[in-house]
C-alpha cells in the first residue's frame, strides 16, 4: 500500500503537470529518464572510463591510494569480519551505480556525487584499520590510552591535512577562480561589457549560465537578448560569442568588427554581411 501510493502520487504530479504544459513529459523522459541514459544530452558525450579518469584526476584525487590495501585478500578478510558486511554493502552499491553511469550516454561530473557519501564510509573503515596496523606495530607507545589517544589525534591529523590545504587552495584562495572551464566566463565578460547598453549573446538551444546573466543584465535595464544561427543580422548589432563555432559562423557570414575580447569570448560589430554567392 506504501509502495503504490507514492508511486501514485508521483504519478498525478506528473500528469498534471503535463496537463498544465503539454510537452512536460516528453521532456522528462529526453532529460531524466531513458534519453539522458542512451543520448548524450547537451553534448555532454564521454568514454566508458570517464567517471573513473574524472574520481583519479579530480574528485577523489588525495583518497584514491585507500582502495590500495583491499587489493589484498587478507585486508579484505579481516575488513569483512571485524565490520561486518555493511561497509561490503557501500562498497557494492557504489560499484553498481558506478557501472550503471558509466553505460551511461550522457556523462556529467556530478552525476557520479551520490557515490561520495558510501566511499567516505568505507574509506573511513579503510583509515581506521591503516592507523591499527601502525599503532599495533609500536608496542611501546601503547602502553597507555593516553599516548594511543594522542598517537591517533596525529596520524589523523596529518592524514587530512593535505585534503583540508587541496581544499582550501582551491576555493578560497583568489587567483584560481581564472581555471573556470572557459564557456563559463561570459560572467567576468558581461562586467567588460558594462559600457554597452543593448546587445545580442549568441546562444544555441539551452544555456543556463547564459540565460541567468541575460536575466540578471536586463533586471539591471540592459537591452540584452539571445540569438542563434536562425537570426539574420544587420549593421550595426552588437554580438556577444563564445563558443568557437558560434564565432566561424559569424566570420563567414558577416563583415565584423571585433569590439572586446577576454580568454574565448569575443564581442563583435556587425559592419555588413558577406556576398555568399
Amino acid at each position: 500500500l506504501a509502495i503504490f501510493s507514492t508511486l501514485g502520487l508521483i504519478m498525478a504530479y506528473y500528469l498534471y503537470r503535463e496537463h498544465l504544459s503539454e510537452g512536460y513529459l516528453q521532456k522528462v523522459w529526453e532529460n531524466e529518464l531513458g534519453g539522458r541514459f542512451t543520448v548524450p544530452q547537451e553534448e555532454n558525450a564521454g568514454p566508458p572510463w570517464y567517471y573513473i579518469k574524472t574520481l583519479i584526476q579530480f574528485q577523489c584525487s588525495y583518497w584514491i591510494w585507500l582502495f590500495i590495501p583491499f587489493l589484498f585478500k587478507q585486508f579484505r578478510i579481516e575488513f569483512i569480519s571485524k565490520y561486518e558486511q555493511w561497509p561490503l554493502l557501500s562498497i557494492l552499491t557504489s560499484a553498481s551505480l558506478f557501472i550503471f553511469l558509466s553505460i551511461s550516454a550522457t556523462k556529467i561530473p556530478w552525476y557520479v556525487a551520490p557515490v561520495f557519501p558510501l566511499m567516505a564510509i568505507v574509506f573511513g573503515v579503510f583509515l581506521e584499520q591503516i592507523f591499527q596496523r601502525i599503532s599495533n606495530a609500536k608496542t611501546v607507545l601503547n602502553q597507555t590510552k593516553f599516548s594511543f589517544l594522542k598517537n591517533k589525534i596525529g596520524f589523523y591529523a596529518i592524514v587530512f591535512l593535505v585534503p583540508i590545504l587541496m581544499t582550501f587552495n582551491g576555493v578560497v584562495v583568489s587567483p584560481h577562480v581564472k581555471l573556470a572551464k572557459l564557456p563559463l566566463a561570459f560572467g567576468e565578460f558581461s562586467k567588460q561589457l558594462e559600457p554597452y547598453d543593448k546587445y545580442l549573446i549568441f546562444v544555441n538551444g539551452y544555456d543556463a549560465h547564459i540565460d541567468f546573466h541575460k536575466t540578471r543584465l536586463r533586471y539591471d535595464g540592459k537591452d540584452v537578448n539571445r540569438c542563434s544561427k536562425l537570426d539574420s543580422f544587420k549593421k550595426g548589432d552588437l554580438i556577444a560569442a563564445g563558443k568557437t563555432e558560434y564565432q566561424d559562423f559569424l566570420n563567414q557570414r558577416y563583415k565584423v568588427k571585433i569590439l572586446e575580447e577576454i580568454r574565448n569570448f569575443k564581442f563583435y560589430e556587425i559592419l555588413a554581411e558577406k556576398n555568399t554567392n
